[in-house]
């Protein structure tokens, strides 16, 4: 029998991040099915949207701030979300309520949960990263979202890492179910003929030497200044080029950095973009040197595309790129080793082949697009499924 046509309401960032990423990417998956998803982000849609999806099933519902002086302060995205759903829930029914990021979609779900006089739709909450491992250790934040936590059908995470993490901070009864990310193979797939002379132009040194690739939101966490220290020691003894792509706050630093570096003219640096598949393909390697991930979905969109990922051991990244077969992973309490595993691979262009092609096999085998959808299906029908 033909599963029911579900309408399922979604709530994201509206940033380039990776929780943004999966939202929009599951929910054009769920579209392409015939379910309708309403998704929700504060102000402009998600930029992977527009660039990627249209369909009558898949409708985009801005969550708007009103000018009130009193609104101006801290929370109130919280308390307009919470009017939002409230407002779609009046309008039309919802059959489930999938959050992206506990902070602060978690905490609004509960304002509108207590306000609303009806049954309120079965309610996921996705943990994507900082929300676990940071907002979820801060005592300021703590009983809130642990609080916001309890009444929702489940919760999941990319990775048992960072359910473990989620876990041991906010103490649920239950650990997150480990649902991994999951990568257009269609799209992130590698180019027919791959050749760096593509990326040339974005560099004042276009002598067809190594360019390493990093996309990033210039956050602490992602520790560009450390990946720009070990280039430029790495430079030194095989002339190579990096490519940043992204903004955040640590960007200006970044690029004055390599100016007292003496590799201004090996670095470029792009601004965010919907769109990295032509990146990925022709890069050497992707690199990924962050404090804390919890997954690394840049990661397996390199994977995708046949390119060897060279990134910290940390987080949810072991359970993505397998350490000396998809890539080579550090310790990230030994910063040297970052500079040393790029020399290998760069040096070694059988190993490099072989990464690159079991870097694709994996994304194909464990982490297509079809399978990540059906997965959430399955966890979305358990939950509406008659008790």
């Amino acid at each position: 029998m033909k599963p029911a046509r579900l309408h399922i309401a979604m709530v994201c960032l509206p940033s380039w991040g990776g929780s943004s990423v999966v939202a929009v990417d599951l929910a054009c998956g769920l579209a392409e099915r015939g379910h309708r998803v309403t998704l929700i982000a504060n102000g402009a849609p998600p930029h992977r949207l527009a660039a990627k999806f249209s369909n009558d099933c898949l409708q985009f519902l801005p969550v708007v701030i009103g000018d009130h002086p009193a609104l101006a302060q801290a929370g109130a995205l919280t308390v307009a979300l919470a009017g939002t759903l409230l407002q779609l829930l009046s309008r039309e029914p919802v059959d489930l309520l999938h959050l992206h990021y506990a902070v602060p979609h978690a905490m609004a779900a509960q304002l509108a949960r207590e306000a609303y006089i009806l049954k309120f739709p079965a309610t996921i909450v996705s943990l994507h990263g900082t929300d676990a491992s940071e907002v979820a250790a801060d005592p300021t934040y703590q009983a809130l979202l642990r609080r916001a936590l309890q009444p929702v059908q489940a919760v999941t995470a990319p990775s048992l890492a960072l359910a473990q993490i989620a876990s041991n901070h906010l103490g649920l009864a239950d650990m997150p179910r480990v649902l991994p990310n999951f990568v257009d193979l269609q799209r992130f797939r590698p180019a027919a003929t791959r050749n760096r002379r593509h990326l040339d132009h974005y560099f004042a040194a276009a002598d067809d030497s190594p360019v390493l690739l990093h996309i990033s939101n210039f956050r602490p966490v992602k520790q560009t200044p450390l990946l720009l220290t070990q280039f430029a020691k790495l430079n030194k003894q095989l002339p190579c080029r990096l490519l940043f792509v992204g903004d955040g706050p640590e960007l200006p630093a970044v690029q004055q950095l390599a100016r007292d570096l003496g590799v201004f003219d090996r670095v470029a640096s792009l601004p965010p973009r919907a769109d990295c598949v032509e990146l990925l393909q022709h890069a050497d390697l992707f690199v990924l040197p962050s404090r804390s991930e919890g997954f690394g979905l840049a990661a397996l969109e390199a994977m995708a595309c046949g390119t060897p990922v060279v990134a910290t051991a940390v987080g949810g990244l072991p359970e993505v790129v397998e350490h000396g077969a998809t890539g080579l992973l550090t310790d990230p309490h030994q910063p040297e080793q970052l500079a040393l595993a790029l020399q290998t691979l760069l040096q070694d262009q059988q190993l490099w082949t072989r990464m690159s092609l079991a870097a694709r096999q994996a994304a194909e085998q464990r982490f297509g697009q079809a399978a990540g959808v059906q997965r959430w299906l399955n966890l979305y029908q358990q939950l509406l499924a008659p008790a």
